[in-house]
């Protein structure tokens, strides 16, 4: 797996002057940045202060769960065991966090110094949202990830578990909403900047396929849930694509507010 992500970077590379020509920078940044960022510190932070108040599970709270109080889509992941899987996933979910860099070569190829600096930012809006949002979700849902009601580990070794590990924070998966939130902005940010062809639609493929697989393999693990999974697809998905969307030059088809009672987006068909 390590040697075909690492083949997949240096294919890129070597061609990078095929993939990435002069091009027209559709992004800048706005005042919703402030926003934007305020708004993954306060999801963030407000998380920190929730799990350090978060009591760790008993003995007794452990023994007492029953795979019956599991909805029946669900219910399956409990069999799953596989802590090969669960490297696996985060190989590719960091393969994935890492992507969007390679978008910056030809900003600093032709020294588009200002292009590099809203890239960059736009990517650490995503990733700082996207961590905000994730923890806050785990926070409050609570949720007990789905191996500690199987029959893989023994009761020794679950308890072990719940002593040095937060065993509450199965919803929704963090590997699957980083590498989809990725793999959408990677996607949605070359379809943007050089348009629709065949290299964007092997990009959008490969990136998606990509982030599935580290999906599937949360669940392999055992370490989350199919609606964990699901859930995490979807707020990543809508992170990566938010980001650009919000950034674009003379766009006005999308906007973001804050009023006091809440944060507001609206499209304009």
């Amino acid at each position: 797996m390590n040697k075909i992500l690492l083949n997949i970077i240096l294919v890129l590379v070597l061609q990078a002057n095929t993939l990435f020509a002069q091009n027209n920078f559709p992004y800048q940044l706005k005042k919703t940045d402030y926003i934007i960022g305020a708004t993954g510190l306060v999801s963030y932070s407000i998380a920190k202060v929730l799990e350090n108040h978060q009591s760790k599970m008993t003995f007794t709270e452990l023994i007492n769960l029953n795979s019956n109080d599991i909805n029946s889509f669900d219910r399956k992941a409990i069999c799953n065991w596989n802590t090969d899987m669960d490297a696996i996933s985060s190989v590719g979910k960091y393969a994935l966090l890492i992507s969007p860099s390679i978008m910056l070569l030809p900003q600093l190829k032709y020294k588009e110094w200002d292009n590099m600096l809203t890239y960059g930012v736009m990517y650490f809006e995503v990733a700082l949202l996207n961590i905000g949002i994730t923890e806050l979700s785990k926070s409050l849902s609570n949720r007990v990830r789905p191996y500690l009601y199987g029959d893989n580990l023994t009761i020794s070794k679950k308890n072990d578990m719940i002593k040095n590990e937060n065993v509450y924070d199965s919803f929704f998966s963090g590997h699957t909403s980083a590498a989809f939130s990725s793999a959408v902005f990677l996607s949605k940010t070359y379809s943007d900047i050089y348009g629709k062809s065949t290299w964007s639609k092997v990009i959008w493929i490969s990136s998606i396929s990509l982030a599935s697989t580290v999906g599937y393999l949360r669940y392999e693990s055992g370490q989350h849930f199919p609606t964990d999974i699901i859930a995490g697809a979807i707020i990543g998905s809508a992170i990566g694509y938010l980001i650009p969307v919000l950034h674009k030059k003379n766009s006005s088809n999308l906007s973001l507010s804050v009023l006091p009672n809440g944060f507001y987006s609206v499209y304009r068909f």
